[in-house]
């Protein structure tokens, strides 16, 4: 999370001056935002789907994840379980 803040920081600090309002500050930044849940969405599943090879054709698979890894830390499916 803090580097998404920090993009976001240093984005609305560079084009700052050349925003009109408050609401073309906010604008900036949801869309910003919206890029960054795109790309993490994108990057996890892309790691879902290498991670997912390595258990091709084995069954009874138990796979034991901790941290925050899971959908309310990262966007759309998480990084534990893909």
């Amino acid at each position: 999370l803090a580097w998404a803040v920090d993009r976001v920081i240093s984005l609305v600090k560079d084009q700052v001056e050349s925003m009109s309002s408050m609401s073309d500050v906010v604008d900036l930044i949801t869309k910003e935002a919206i890029i960054i849940h795109e790309e993490d969405v994108s990057l996890n599943r892309r790691m879902a789907e290498a991670g997912a090879t390595l258990f091709e054709g084995q069954k009874n698979i138990r796979i034991l994840t901790h941290c925050n890894a899971g959908a309310l830390a990262t966007g759309g499916l998480g990084t534990a379980l893909g």
